[in-house]
């Protein structure tokens, strides 16, 4: 990866990676939340009216964590924009989201639906790569210079390819709703926003804070809190110099973490689950 050059970055104090850190550890923090205490715990002290200190002390813990956990899911939508505007084949870039959603898919109905398969709900690796399918699609629309601002390549397009360019985002929201994918037609919206209005940053974080509440009110209130480490993200894939090699691990762990650890929770549920019968 590239510099990243939508501000002057050089002092700021996130790189790439550090981002990708921050958002694997809220978002196992939410996760093992929800598996935890919320399927779990909560549940057993739920009813017994001697220990309700006890729940209500639980249950602050769970928001908490819960709370942390929304910091995850902004930072991924940011990444996956920066992502495509630095990448040199943005299929290769697709095909790797959707092999991972598919194969996170077990893993996450196992840990979240507390069930095997089920296509009521698909996990949020599909909306990040069907946001990423949108972005694609917008940019080849509007064409021009990719490192150009989408911003100022949209006003110089005809009103016939803005109007062809809005209508692909349009669609792949629509699809993430129809699947029911976590986040569903407002994780490809706040993608888009992320990428449309990179240079314009207070826009941009007005355009995402005001999807993020939309999409589930005060639930998702503590996701603002994101655009502290988005906002001071200095451009570089890593804050010191490292080697390639260095770079792949790191990515492929960030790929990997997802399925991997939603798997882990599913089978600690089954676990707790069977010594409790």
């Amino acid at each position: 990866m590239d510099d990243f050059d939508i501000t002057t970055k050089q002092d700021k104090l996130f790189s790439g990676n550090a981002l990708k850190l921050m958002a694997i550890i809220t978002m196992f923090l939410d996760h093992f939340a929800l598996v935890f205490f919320w399927q779990y715990l909560l549940p057993i002290v739920r009813y017994d009216y001697q220990n309700m200190k006890l729940y209500y002390a639980l249950y602050i813990v769970y928001r908490v964590l819960r709370g942390l956990g929304r910091i995850a899911f902004p930072i991924f939508c940011f990444l996956i924009a920066e992502g495509f505007k630095h990448t040199r084949n943005p299929v290769k870039y697709f095909a790797r989201l959707l092999l991972a959603a598919i194969i996170s898919e077990v893993p996450f109905d196992l840990a979240v639906r507390k069930t095997w398969f089920t296509l009521e709900k698909q996990n949020v690796i599909f909306t990040l790569a069907a946001g990423l399918v949108a972005i694609f699609l917008w940019s080849d629309i509007i064409g021009g210079d990719r490192n150009k601002s989408p911003l100022i390549r949209f006003k110089e397009t005809p009103l016939a390819s803005k109007i062809g360019a809005f209508g692909t985002v349009i669609l792949m929201s629509l699809i993430c709703f129809e699947m029911r994918t976590d986040y569903c037609k407002f994780g490809v919206l706040i993608i888009f926003t992320f990428y449309f209005l990179w240079d314009v940053p207070i826009a941009m974080f007005i355009g995402v804070g005001a999807l993020l509440v939309a999409s589930s009110w005060k639930w998702e209130i503590p996701a603002l809190s994101a655009f502290f480490p988005i906002y001071f993200y200095n451009g570089k894939l890593s804050s010191r110099e490292t080697n390639e090699k260095t770079d792949k691990v790191i990515k492929v762990l960030f790929y990997l973490f997802y399925p991997v650890h939603l798997l882990l929770l599913g089978l600690m549920r089954i676990l707790l689950y069977s010594r409790l019968k």
